[in-house]
């Protein structure tokens, strides 16, 4: 850090404290801070459309543990990508169930049913 910058000579610290000012504490109580604009009505949320094939396209991207039941993302992948057309229906059935969830209000109910299984 006590290093000279080599394009402007000054040391490198200087430099780095140049480039990230202070934090700000924002104004919680001043009406014209930015941060926290007033609007007249709140507008809905932008709707989640999904497809089998994204399902199919995010399959290959999972990584990780534990999803659904306990299921490892290796496995789910294959469930996925590895069976050809027979589990065209089950990818179907996620982009469904992704945008029910996404874009209502599901009762409690289901999501208890969800992570009971």
């Amino acid at each position: 850090m006590e290093d000279a910058c080599t394009k402007t000579g000054c040391l490198v610290i200087e430099v780095l404290w140049e480039k990230h000012p202070d934090l700000r504490i924002p104004g919680l109580d001043n009406r014209d801070w930015a941060s926290f604009e007033g609007y007249d009505e709140c507008l809905d949320s932008v709707p989640v459309d999904c497809l089998g094939e994204i399902v199919g396209e995010m399959a290959s991207k999972l990584r990780g543990g534990a999803g659904p039941g306990s299921v490892d993302a290796i496995a789910m992948e294959n469930w996925l990508l590895r069976h050809g057309k027979s589990l065209q229906i089950l990818r179907e059935e996620l982009a469904e169930w992704t945008a029910w969830l996404c874009n209502t209000m599901p009762p409690f109910a289901t999501y208890h049913a969800l992570m009971s299984c």
